[in-house]
């Protein structure tokens, strides 16, 4: 009779579920455990619990069923489940090694471990746990890209590469598995095939602006600046205040020579996002080529103030002191930049070697001058082309012409 009552209570619940009367389901699941606590029932409250967000009465209820059932697989999983979500990682980890020790073959629960060595940045782990989930279902798609998604944080872009191709032969045809196969491509340096995955991507997905940004990104990177600008457009369309599509649209804009329009998408980036260092620094290059050189002075100290160990902010500012004919500032961001260096062969040590040379000639100390020069010309004779050098370094007009006039000097 008691057997017959909790038989009834449950399919109560069952039917309660069915029409996602969740709070009607928990209350039957309750009478049935109040005749008699079986592990099943406890099991299946502590779901409705979990799917709630009752995350303690869900820890309870399968606890509880693991008392009365050690060999509970689901209960372990479902416990590891919930714990991870209450943010305890190695609880739930805890959990999930339960459940493998009961059940070696258990897709889910490898599933599941993964998420929580991911949780603890234990990206090879949760590869392996992939692994041994795709071991058990080599015919899921999802394990694939999920493993693919691991690769990535390994840096491993081949590997991919593999996953992501392996979830779209599998039948995988969302927007997502195009992408990220579609970056690795793009940070091994296969631009083409990276193109060809953000095609598809917007083919399935016209309004998904991540597809356009990170195709427009490819496109600039293979300089190939008409159509990068044609994607950042359509991305601005569909969410127009995002600082990160105006920084790269600006970026390409400077690549243009388009100062204006650079300038305007480096300060509506900034509206946003005021704190994005590079766009201050690009803004006041910006500033720089477009002869507004106090401004651009302000921009470069934006950038200076909040990263003031990075070296090419300070040769920048520099640089366009040295146009203001602000020798004594030139010279103290120069030698600043100089000492934030480690690595003295780089192009930005020789940058920083080229100014501070003009910096001498501005103090008509030629002597100095020239000895910073010749160490220029001992790195790479084409510096002895004052052209060549300042297109290197990429500096104004200006800054050409009083490198020109340091070389005639030091040939006369």
């Amino acid at each position: 009779m008691t057997s017959d009552r909790i038989g009834v209570l449950v399919e109560q619940a069952q039917a309660h579920m069915g029409r996602r009367d969740y709070d009607a389901a928990i209350k039957s699941f309750t009478q049935a455990l109040q005749i008699e606590e079986h592990p099943d029932v406890l099991v299946s409250r502590g779901l409705l619990h979990y799917m709630r967000q009752h995350d303690l009465e869900a820890v309870l209820d399968f606890t509880r069923a693991l008392e009365l059932d050690p060999s509970q697989v689901e209960a372990y999983i479902n416990l590891g489940t919930v714990r991870l979500r209450m943010g305890d990682a190695d609880a739930a980890l805890d959990s999930y090694n339960l459940a493998i020790q009961l059940d070696k073959n258990h897709e889910e629960a490898y599933v599941r471990r993964a998420a929580a060595q991911a949780a603890r940045d234990e990206w090879q782990l949760a590869i392996n746990d992939y692994s041994e989930a795709i071991r058990i279902n080599p015919d899921s798609a999802e394990h694939y890209y999920s493993r693919a998604t691991l690769h990535y944080k390994m840096g491993d872009f081949h590997a991919v590469v593999a996953d992501c191709t392996a979830a779209i032969n599998l039948g995988m045809g969302h927007p997502h598995v195009y992408k990220a196969r579609g970056s690795a491509w793009a940070t091994i340096g296969e631009y083409e095939k990276a193109i060809a995955d953000y095609d598809e991507a917007v083919t399935l997905d016209k309004r998904d602006g991540d597809a356009y940004y990170n195709r427009g990104v490819v496109f600039y990177q293979s300089d190939q600046y008409e159509q990068a600008l044609a994607d950042f457009d359509r991305a601005l369309k569909l969410n127009a205040q995002s600082a990160q599509i105006l920084y790269a649209r600006g970026s390409v804009y400077m690549e243009q020579g388009n100062y204006r329009e650079a300038r305007n998408d480096f300060r509506n980036a900034l509206k946003s996002a005021p704190d994005m260092v590079s766009a201050h620094f690009k803004r006041g290059v910006a500033y720089q080529r477009l002869g507004q050189l106090d401004k651009a002075i302000d921009s470069l100290t934006e950038a200076i103030d909040r990263q003031p160990q990075d070296p090419l902010y300070r040769i920048a500012r520099a640089e366009v002191a040295l146009e203001l004919g602000d020798v004594d500032s030139a010279m103290i961001d120069y030698k600043r930049a100089f000492l934030l260096q480690d690595d003295p062969t780089t192009l930005l040590s020789s940058s920083t070697i080229a100014g501070l040379a003009l910096v001498y000639a501005e103090l008509d100390d030629q002597q100095q001058a020239s000895k910073m020069w010749d160490m220029l010309t001992e790195r790479n004779a084409d510096y002895s082309d004052a052209q060549l050098a300042g297109e290197q370094f990429g500096w104004s007009d200006s800054l050409i012409g009083k490198a020109r006039l340091l070389l005639d000097s030091q040939a006369q």
